[in-house]
């Protein structure tokens, strides 16, 4: 079995800046072939960094994947090391320079002259074409092993993996490992986990992951046996009887696809009010293809006064009980229902923090309201004193209460 070393280059990743998301993308496309990754090395851009890394991988594994320093700026030295690496002279294409010009034409943009650099291409690689960006990846043959160089751009890399690298991959690959991903909102890892742990006990083909994000938990199954799409399948049902209503969707499914098919399925359409969510509900619900199907209008009404002149808020209830409070979200989710002659009124009104709480509303608190034909409710929620992460939260606990509330009331 082929197993394999991954190098991330970039002074960004190691000051923090960005996160590797690279290596993890890697991995996992990998695991699908039964390759196992050994280790993972990040570098920055730095000559002596670089080419020991190389070196550290060609000993211990059989593939390389080599990522970042391949644009065209003053610190992207990624191919001039690779070319004296692999004693190889840099060679100029026309026609992948024509390609650059003809990308930068098409975005309406004009191409600068640094770019002329990415048409030049060692002349022992192997040319992989980046159909999205313009920094070419290139494969290296040397003995037994076997190095791609990919740019360092996350969805640019993808791209060459799967439109390119993977046809190597199933040729190379002994086991082909299929794999569901079953995600999970509402409920914390250790819960799920104590629902399904004689399940995972029973299981002797499948193996299981429990993989948690602060928004939701994933399980991630795989098996390699002949008949693991069968078995998979089987495990799905399983799990889903196990977990019921946490389930929301598996591997490339987000919560507002969920929301947006049962919209759809409805013929619902929706209107959001949006106050300490700043807009965040509105945007992941338009994040969905053919939203327009059911997404009418979304307001962020920050202030009291533009949740009155908006909303139609009675200045009483913000008076009475403050912006954040049941009646206020209420009030907000029918306003804004109210507003757009949607079906669906969705509110949120919360502390995001990490100031501004108190004893009796502390940092963290958010009520999502809801409204419907004869049907107006509040939901409250506390999650933590990080601001970002909050505003995550608290939106994912809206789209969940709606997908919940929407299935409840078809049942």
């Amino acid at each position: 079995m082929k197993n394999a070393g991954i190098i991330s280059i970039g002074n960004e990743l190691l000051s923090g800046q960005v996160v590797n998301t690279n290596s993890t993308y890697i991995s996992q496309f990998l695991k699908r072939y039964g390759i196992s990754v050994n280790f993972i090395i990040t570098v920055g851009d730095d000559k002596s960094s670089i080419i020991q890394a190389i070196d550290a991988c060609r000993i211990h594994a059989d593939l390389i994947y080599i990522t970042g320093g391949l644009g065209p700026t003053h610190d992207d030295i990624t191919k001039t090391i690779i070319a004296e690496y692999f004693n190889s002279k840099l060679v100029f294409h026309e026609d992948i320079l024509d390609d650059i010009r003809d990308m930068f034409r098409r975005r309406g943009k004009e191409m600068s002259d640094s770019n002329i650099s990415q048409a030049m291409i060692p002349d022992k690689a192997e040319i992989i074409h980046n159909p999205v960006g313009t920094a070419q990846g290139m494969k290296f043959k040397q003995e037994d092993k076997t190095f791609y160089v990919m740019p360092g751009v996350p969805f640019e890399m993808e791209r060459i993996m799967t439109d390119s690298i993977s046809k190597d991959m199933e040729q190379l690959s002994e086991t082909r490992i299929n794999t569901l991903t079953i995600h999970t909102t509402g409920m914390p890892e250790s819960e799920l986990y104590s629902k399904i742990e004689d399940w995972i006990s029973d299981q002797k083909q499948i193996g299981i992951s429990i993989l948690p994000h602060f928004t939701h938990v994933d399980l991630v199954l795989y098996s390699d046996v002949p008949d693991s799409f069968s078995i998979l399948s089987v495990a799905k049902r399983e799990l889903n009887e196990k977990l019921g209503e946490i389930v929301y969707g598996y591997d490339d499914e987000t919560l507002e696809m969920a929301v947006a098919n049962i919209l759809i399925e409805k013929k619902m359409t929706i209107a959001v009010s949006e106050s300490c969510t700043g807009g965040l509900i509105t945007d992941r619900l338009t994040n969905v293809s053919g939203s327009s199907a059911y997404f009418m209008m979304g307001v962020v009404t920050y202030s009291n006064e533009s949740k009155v002149q908006i909303l139609n808020v009675d200045p009483v209830t913000l008076k009475r009980h403050g912006a954040v409070s049941p009646e206020t979200a209420k009030e907000m989710a029918l306003g804004v229902r109210k507003l757009s002659g949607c079906d669906v009124g969705l509110s949120s009104t919360g502390i995001a923090g990490p100031f501004g709480g108190s004893n009796e509303k502390p940092v963290g608190l958010v009520h999502v309201g809801l409204s419907m034909n004869n049907y107006l409710e509040s939901f409250e929620f506390r999650f933590l004193r990080d601001r970002i992460m909050n505003k995550q939260l608290f939106s994912q606990m809206a789209l969940n209460q709606l997908r919940l509330t929407l299935f409840r009331r078809s049942i």
